[in-house]
This record gives structure tokens, C-alpha cells and sequence, in this order.
């Protein structure tokens, strides 16, 4: 699987789920707050790698929704959590024109 397609797969589980209510997909695609999904070779198969900061909305109540997702895709799933972000990380402005803006 390429990550287009892995990409288009992830997101058609997302817009199923929610009835085909974009909206509502792409908010919960957003709270997972993902930095990166690829696919990885892995042996002698490939998985797919999944780095986010809130693997618990992931995984969700139980494993169903992280099992449900792995079935849908066919393939297994590696999550890594990523460091928690702290308000810093979104109230610091790096765009230095935002801070020229600013005073």
C-alpha cells in the first residue's frame, strides 16, 4: 500500500464511521493530533505507523475503534505517542512577521 493510499483509506474509515458527515470526520481526525502515518516495512509484511499525541481517542473505548481501523485497513498498526504538548507549544507565535504585527 502507498501512503496515498493508506492516506485515502484512513480517511474513508473516519467519513464511514460518521455517517459520511465530513465535519464530523475531520474533527475527530484533528483531536487526534497526529504528526505522522505511513506505511513501514516490518519483516517480512508492511505496517502501518501511527505517531500522535491522544493515542486514547485512537484506540478508544476498549480497542474498538483501533480494531475496527486495523480491520478496515488490512494491515497491522504501530501507534507511537508523542511528547504531550503543553499550552506553550500553541500560544507561541513562530512566525516572525506575527510578532512584528504585534508591537
Amino acid at each position: 500500500m502507498t501512503r496515498e493510499e493508506l492516506f485515502s483509506k484512513f480517511w474513508a474509515f473516519y467519513f464511514i464511521k460518521h455517517g459520511r458527515c465530513y465535519p464530523d470526520a475531520c474533527e475527530e481526525i484533528r483531536n487526534l493530533d497526529m504528526t505522522e502515518l505511513d506505511v513501514v516495512p516490518y519483516m517480512l509484511d508492511e505496517r502501518v505507523h501511527i505517531k500522535l499525541r491522544r493515542p486514547g481517542i485512537l484506540i478508544g473505548a476498549k480497542g474498538d475503534n483501533i480494531n475496527k481501523l486495523t480491520e478496515f485497513l488490512g494491515m497491522k498498526i504501530h501507534i507511537e505517542e508523542e511528547p504531550t504538548a503543553t499550552i506553550a507549544d500553541r500560544l507561541i507565535p513562530w512566525d516572525g512577521e506575527l510578532i512584528d504585527d504585534f508591537f
